[in-house]
């Protein structure tokens, strides 16, 4: 009689909930004691209810019994149905006695009274947190036993929320449900909309204390304090590397992995960097945006022009507090001091090989993967160097700008110039420690050790004959086919 009389004499002692029989108010104690009896035998979930874990069930068995006839949606239950239906009506049936606020399910209802009052009866038995949601704390308890019940069909992460995983799911998806109103940009979270928002407004509400510096996101706020404080709390398991941004370790540690997964579609370069690879990219498409207003230089980044107009100043902001080292950027001074200290942050995971920079190190790197990214658009010349290929272009446009300030040599490398040199000044720097032989190249020495170790490595195929160098050898072939 109580359905046709909405009798309920059963309350909770808790809350205000109220049922007409013992046996749903013995179900409903459970969502304040968390109590859960019934688990699921193919996964980690458990719930307090039996009728909850036969919905949970369904989800394994992939059973969607009820369809929409507005969409493809499908789902496990009828109630959900008639509440998916109400997207498509518009129809939210409960209404707040307190506010406008009206919803669609009794739940939600049920939920957003509590915001009314300053009642939390769901405490946590572990810290101090409550909450007036019997879901909030069941979902705070996971912070604690480290549980993630919700799982991704797709990869297997795993998450402690529903939402969380609804959220990754965009991931495989490439879902973008969230759109701005000002440029049609969308995004996969509610969240991230409102902060674009801010870019059309111009509005930064956080900002730092100690500079005028404003922004965004707690976050960038958070990471902008670290330079006032010196803060790196990011550190690198493989060397003394350490950061003030979690992104620059994650670029970091690629250089001890050797991961590199931004790749190009038109070339084979690959980089570990985004950044990278932006720059790279600018190379087929032969886009520099910034100019010089002094001369006719242009480059693909703003930081590329700002550093170019430092040659045009004359400007050296960075300097040594050891000696008068000078430089335009203050990497070259960070890598300047380390020759002081003996500092060597950057080593390799193959052989023993340390150095002060990065990017030394990216390079030194290829010597052991024999990457060659760069290539020339000319001919099939490849090299590991962006500097190497700048110098085999001369040989294509004939162009030979490094020439001798005494004679009328020139070369399209330094490094000949520099050898070169040596005609003119006599220096010889590499020398023999076995007897007084000096050398103006390394080579030349290389040869002349043979001479102290008795090795003959260049040798006849025709007959027993070996040699020191490989112009005795070709002397010697001469005579085969002098014969023949």
């Amino acid at each position: 009689m109580r359905i046709h009389t909405g009798e309920k004499p059963f309350s909770c002692s808790v809350c205000s909930f109220t049922c007409s029989n013992p046996a749903s108010l013995k179900k409903h104690m459970q969502t304040h004691t968390v109590e859960k009896p019934f688990k699921c035998t193919k996964c980690g979930f458990t719930c307090a209810q039996s009728r909850t874990l036969k919905k949970h069930l369904q989800t394994h068995a992939g059973e969607k019994l009820f369809s929409c006839t507005e969409c493809n949606y499908t789902c496990g239950e009828s109630a959900h149905l008639k509440q998916h239906m109400q997207t498509h009506t518009g129809e939210k049936p409960f209404s707040c006695t307190q506010c406008s606020f009206i919803c669609s399910s009794f739940t939600i209802l049920n939920q957003h009274m509590q915001t009314h009052s300053d009642e939390k009866p769901f405490k946590c038995t572990v810290c101090s947190y409550a909450s007036n949601r019997p879901d909030r704390l069941e979902e705070h308890m996971r912070r604690h036993t480290g549980e993630k019940p919700f799982s991704c069909t797709e990869c297997g992460n795993s998450f402690a929320q529903a939402s969380a995983l609804k959220q990754h799911m965009r991931v495989h998806t490439a879902e973008k449900p969230f759109s701005c109103t000002e440029c049609g940009y969308a995004f996969a979270r509610k969240a991230t909309l409102n902060l674009h928002m801010h870019t059309h407004s111009g509005e930064k509400p956080l900002s730092c204390n100690v500079c005028g510096f404003s922004c965004i996101t707690s976050t960038s706020l958070k990471q902008h304090m670290r330079i006032h404080t010196g803060e790196k709390p990011y550190k690198c398991t493989e060397c003394s590397y350490a950061s003030a941004h979690p992104t620059a370790l994650k670029e970091h540690v690629r250089i001890h992995t050797g991961e590199k997964p931004f790749s190009c579609d038109k070339c084979s370069f690959s980089s570990a960097q985004r950044s990278g690879y932006k720059r790279h990219m600018k190379t087929h498409t032969g886009e520099k945006p910034f100019s010089c207003t002094e001369c006719n230089f242009t480059c693909g980044q703003s930081g590329g022009l700002k550093r170019h107009m430092l040659t045009h100043t004359g400007e050296k902001p960075f300097s040594c507090t050891i000696c008068s080292f000078t430089s335009r950027q203050s990497g070259t001074l960070k890598a300047h001091v380390r020759t002081h200290t003996g500092e060597k942050p950057f080593s390799c995971t193959e052989c023993g090989y340390a150095c002060l920079r990065s990017t030394t190190l990216r390079q030194h790197m290829r010597t052991h993967t024999g990457e060659k990214p760069f290539s020339c658009n000319i001919c099939s010349y490849t090299c590991s160097l962006a500097a190497r290929l700048k110098e085999h272009m001369l040989v294509h446009t004939g162009e030979k700008p490094f020439s001798c300030a005494i004679c009328s040599y020139a070369s399209n490398r330094p490094s000949y110039l520099k050898l070169h040199m040596r005609i003119h000044t006599g220096e010889k720097p590499f020398s023999c420690t076995e007897c007084s032989y000096t050398a103006s190249r390394s080579a030349q020495l290389k040869e002349h050790m043979l001479i102290h170790s008795g090795e003959k490595p260049f040798s006849c195929k025709e007959c027993s004959y070996a040699c020191r160098q490989p112009a005795y050898l070709k002397r010697h072939m001469r005579t085969h086919k002098a014969r023949s």
